[in-house]
């Protein structure tokens, strides 16, 4: 029994290790690790509230494979910024996350 309860925390583990969470201006932008689309960057960011993707080398939303819009310069530029700094503090547990190259 207590192998079972070890191998439950080592999977939450995984699982925690396996995406970066970053929250700017009230909206919380995931990248996930195992994330096998790779549209329309890779890696690219999630909001779920907004069912939106965000290509994190130029800053357009999609929602599925339709452009809707951009966010702008300043905006990608904090947001790149959060997830780097996340990855700075904690090499360990988010050294997988590479951004795509800039380009605006």
């Amino acid at each position: 029994m207590s192998n079972e309860i070890a191998i439950m925390l080592l999977d939450d583990d995984m699982l925690v290790k396996q995406k970066a969470r970053v929250k700017e201006d009230g909206e919380v932008w995931i990248i996930h690790k195992t994330d096998e689309d790779p549209f329309p960057s890779h890696p690219h960011a999630h909001n779920y509230e907004s069912q939106t993707k965000l290509d994190l080398s130029n800053g357009e939303l999609y929602r599925k494979t339709l452009r809707y819009g951009q966010i702008p310069k300043k905006k990608l530029k904090k947001i790149r910024w959060l997830f780097e700094n996340i990855k700075s503090k904690d090499e360990d547990k988010y050294g997988w996350l590479t951004l795509p190259e800039l380009a605006l």
